[in-house]
């Protein structure tokens, strides 16, 4: 199991996105790619039903599919290790092969270490300068805006997703400082 956590708004889900749709991610996993979104409702029983929907295409049982598969569980929010066993278990039981990817996105980093998961990745906010590159390239930039891009920039500490709305009062700040609004 990989996770990878931090803050709402950073990227985790649309990494994983990325890495769900990455062609070359097709023929190590016999093409059995699986994303979940979990949230607050982790539930083995009702993970193993949604994957076998995916797989299948209908309810029936998944039984021994000695496949590999790369498997996304989005947005998790239990860090009930018991709770983790019983899914790895339920994993194990069904077949699932040595080889396959299982991939947390979570906002904790006790879901991390509940699910034992090999590989820790903490994402990371954006740089000033990647930040200030992200504003320009979303927004009419006019310099003489600086210290109101500067103090949006501050209030986003490095969140992607923060930027939305800040760019929506940038514009605005913007067409009323030319006179049109």
């Amino acid at each position: 199991m990989r996770t990878t956590f931090n803050i709402t708004g950073l990227g985790k889900t649309t990494l994983a996105r990325h890495l769900y749709k990455h062609k070359e991610n097709e023929k190590p996993f016999d093409g059995q790619k699986i994303w979940i979104c979990v949230s607050e409702n982790f539930n083995a029983e009702n993970i193993l039903k949604e994957m076998v929907e995916s797989v299948t295409k209908t309810t029936r049982e998944l039984k021994n599919t000695r496949k590999r598969l790369f498997l996304v569980l989005d947005d998790v929010w239990n860090d009930n290790k018991e709770l983790w066993d019983s899914l790895k278990s339920e994993l194990q039981r069904i077949g699932v092969l040595a080889g396959s990817v299982i991939l947390i996105t979570t906002r904790n980093d006790k879901v991390a270490k509940a699910a034992c998961a090999s590989d820790v990745h903490k994402l990371k906010g954006l740089s000033e300068d990647d930040g200030w590159a992200l504003l320009k390239q979303q927004v009419c930039f006019d310099s003489s805006l600086d210290d109101v891009a500067t103090r949006i920039l501050d209030k986003c500490k490095g969140v992607p997703l923060a930027k939305k709305p800040s760019e929506a009062y940038y514009n605005q700040r913007r067409l009323h400082t030319i006179g049109i609004g």
